[in-house]
């Protein structure tokens, strides 16, 4: 197929987060694993995996173990290196570039719950306890922090309103509706 259609790799050089996400991903990973893959493709894709972890905070590598088995050992090491320091080292840059994905019709409470996983993921594979602990501290209150000014932002949808009591006469009815039943 590669021999045949070699414009499959144009269409390869570009790739969404999270990549567990993307389905060229997914081709990559296939290739890959059939050893069809050329190693400078892997290559390139090792960097793709580098940026989307330590510019975007994307877990994919860890989270998908096909994926991960695209890296060598010390090529891991030096992903989670930039990790610890692009990402864990600087938390509230990577808040605020959340923050500003929001959509203000969104609850802004719920619009961290992906990154924050996120970097729990990390921290677990790099951190001792004692650190992990410090970086929990640090991303809750770095969004706290942002959470707290984006609820003046907040314009809550009509349709997620909490719902209101039956009126009494459609409580009334649907009882003459089952009054049969129990009799």
């Amino acid at each position: 197929m590669l021999d045949a259609r070699p414009d499959i790799w144009k269409h390869l050089d570009y790739f969404t987060t999270p990549l567990n996400d993307d389905s060229d991903v997914d081709l990559i990973v296939s290739l890959h694993q059939q050893r069809l893959l050329p190693e400078e493709k892997r290559i390139e894709f090792v960097e793709v995996i580098r940026a989307a972890a330590a510019d975007e905070a994307d877990v994919s590598f860890l989270e998908n173990s096909a994926l991960g088995g695209l890296l060598t050992e010390s090529e891991r090491e030096i992903i989670l290196a930039d990790v610890k320091e692009h990402v864990l080292g600087d938390l509230d840059r990577h808040v605020e570039r959340v923050r500003k994905l929001w959509d203000r019709d969104y609850n802004p409470d719920d619009h961290f719950a992906q990154f924050k996983s996120s970097v729990e993921i990390f921290a677990k594979a790099i951190s001792s306890e004692d650190e992990i602990f410090a970086i929990r501290n640090r991303v809750n209150t770095s969004i706290r922090s942002a959470v707290w000014s984006m609820e003046s932002e907040y314009v809550p949808n009509d349709t997620t309103a909490t719902p209101t009591q039956q009126s009494v006469a459609k409580a009334d009815s649907l009882e003459e509706l089952f009054r049969d039943v129990d009799g």
